[in-house]
């Protein structure tokens, strides 16, 4: 079970993968800049695995399709 559905048609336009992962990475820097790290590393992990799927994922997903074996 995963915890978010990085494929769900919300997720569709650049601007809402970009903004997601702006918002958890912006906020982590603020966790750091307020003296507690132990968030800012939460937030920033949040960050950094949804710019990998959300980004980097999602392209290799794209190419393989199912049904487009030939």
């Amino acid at each position: 079970m995963a915890f978010f559905d990085f494929d769900h048609p919300f997720f569709e336009p650049a601007w809402r993968r970009a903004l997601v992962v702006g918002l958890c990475l912006g906020w982590g820097a603020f966790e750091f800049a307020t003296d507690a790290p132990m968030w800012g590393f939460a937030f920033a992990g949040v960050g950094a695995v949804a710019f990998y799927q959300m980004f980097l994922a999602r392209r290799s997903r794209s190419r393989a399709r199912p049904g487009d074996e030939r």
